[in-house]
Order: C-alpha cells, then structure tokens, then sequence
C-alpha cells in the first residue's frame, strides 16, 4: 500500500502538535484540492500536476492513544472511520470554511476523504467532487466471489459434458475441468485471504507517519488502526461526484469482480471511472506518476468545463 511508499523517504517534519494543512502547489485559479496526508506520494503526485488547481495536503499527528491501543491490539480503544476523519475535517473546514473544495485520496485515504467528505458537508461545507486512487468502498465478502467464481466454472463444464457424444472424452474433459477449477480456486482464495488477513505482529516496517512526540509508526501498527474502519464503516451516498482512478488487476483480483471497486451507486451526481497504468504501487511511482497527474487534471478539466 501507499505507506510502503511513504516508507522510502520521509518527509520534512511540518510541526507535529496538531493537524494541519500544507499547501503543496500554488495554483492560478479553480476549486483548491486538498489531499488525506501531505507525504511522499501526495508531494511529489501535486508537483507533477499542471498548474491550475491550489493543491493541498491534510497531515495530522497520531494521538498517543491509539498508539497505545494498537500495541495491545485493544480493538475497542481504536477509532472508528468517523473518529480517525474527525481531525482532518476540523483542519480542513478550518481552511476552506464553506468555499467549495475537491478531495481525494490514495488506497485507504481515499476511504477517508469520501467520510470526510460527509462530514465536512454536515458542517455546511461544499465538497464538489471526491478524487479516488485505486481506493476500494464497499468490499466483497472473502470467500463469496471465489466460490461463485468456482461454482459457476462448474456448472459450465458439466453443461459442456453432457453435449460431449464420446463418454470418454467427457469424463477426461471433466476431470480436467475439475482440476483446472480447483486450482483456480485455491489460487483465488489464496490472493483473498492475503487481501483481508490481519495484520503482522512483526513490528519492523517503519512508516513515514509519526505520533505526537514525532515518533515513527511501525507498519504493523497503522495496519491495525486501519483495521476497525474497514471493518465497521457504513458506506452511503454522498451528495457529490465521484472521480476512481484504478488500476488493472490480474486475472483473479477481486477487482475483476466490481470494476467500480465497491463504489457503485455511492456518488449521488455520479462515478466516472479512469484507467490508469501499473500496479497499486506503482501507478504513484516515478514509472507512471506523470500519467496519473495528467488524468487527474484532465478530469478536473473537463468537470469544470462542465460546470
């Protein structure tokens, strides 16, 4: 995921008693966009953007609490997704007042500025549109997909061998059938279970992301706080447009499943849906980072054009 990322270089430390925002491209005019996090990845995507849109990044210091709670994986301790938005929507609603604004989001943060955009309309806010990159919304059950997945392979093999004259032949089409199907399934389940399993214990990865005493968050760690919000949010309509820039899974990504990636039906005023090149990982990186930038401000483009 994006932290990994983050993990390469850390960024300058932008005071870490509360959060706040940073402003990482000055624009000439249009809505500002502001980004969930202000690191490596939201830095170096906002400088390859053209320039036209102020571009800002909503960084915030992890209360000790949590960091507590996530060491003794003390699920009740940790926030909730409203709780973990709450900050950045204060911070932001703070800047931008009721002007209305973009936000957006890479993987997990994307989740976050589509909560935080409720919340900041809650508040009397104007959220234009949600930015998403390769960001999952409502995510399929584990196993429900792969099974389907299987059970319809199945049905078709059987429909294919009963039409087949010679019984031999079908009773070795079908057996290879069966095999093919079961290791599809096994591959499936397997790509499944490492896409939900629960975080390490090993709590060796350090992160670019600090706590209120500037202390570094071990991988492990921010897994866990991102845990319960995954697992506890109750996604539902927002009163916006929805922009997802995703990415091409492979053959059995869940992915495959939901080209909208959960979102569907989740944008009022609509979801537009942008290819883009490489992987999770690497759509941000220096490899593709400057496709990405023109397809965002080719989005913001042509929304405003609209407008």
């Amino acid at each position: 995921m994006e932290q990994r990322l983050r993990a390469a270089s850390k960024k300058e430390s932008i005071g870490k008693s509360q959060t706040q925002v940073v402003q990482l491209q000055v624009g000439s005019g249009g809505l500002p966009v502001y980004f969930i996090y202000a690191g490596t990845v939201e830095i170096e995507l906002a400088r390859a953007m053209a320039v036209g849109h102020s571009i800002f990044g909503i960084e915030m210091p992890w209360p000790l609490s949590w960091r507590k709670a996530a060491v003794a994986n003390d699920t009740a301790a940790l926030p909730t997704m409203e709780q973990l938005v709450a900050p950045f929507v204060v911070a932001l609603s703070n800047h931008v007042g009721t002007a209305p604004c973009v936000l957006a989001g890479y993987s997990f943060a994307g989740v976050m500025a589509f909560e935080a955009a409720h919340q900041l309309q809650r508040l009397g806010g104007k959220v234009e549109m949600v930015i998403l990159l390769d960001s999952w919304g409502n995510r399929p059950s584990p196993f429900f997909k792969a099974r389907s997945k299987l059970r319809k392979g199945w049905e078709q093999a059987l429909n294919k061998a009963r039409t087949e004259r010679s019984a031999n032949l079908a009773g070795v089409r079908l057996w290879s059938a069966w095999l093919m199907f079961w290791w599809i399934f096994e591959k499936g389940t397997k790509r499944i279970i490492r896409f939900f399993k629960p975080p390490s214990s090993d709590f060796g990865s350090i992160t670019s992301f600090t706590d209120e005493l500037d202390a570094p968050i071990p991988w492990a760690l921010l897994e866990r706080l991102y845990q319960k919000p995954l697992n506890t949010y109750n996604f539902r309509p927002l009163d916006s447009h929805g922009f997802l820039f995703r990415t091409s899974g492979g053959q059995y990504d869940l992915r495959n499943y939901d080209d909208s990636l959960g979102w569907r039906n989740l944008f009022a005023k609509g979801l537009e849906i942008i290819s883009v090149p490489g992987e999770h990982l690497t759509m941000v990186s220096e490899l593709h980072r400057l496709t990405l930038a023109r397809k965002i401000t080719e989005a913001l483009t042509r929304y405003y054009g609209r407008s």
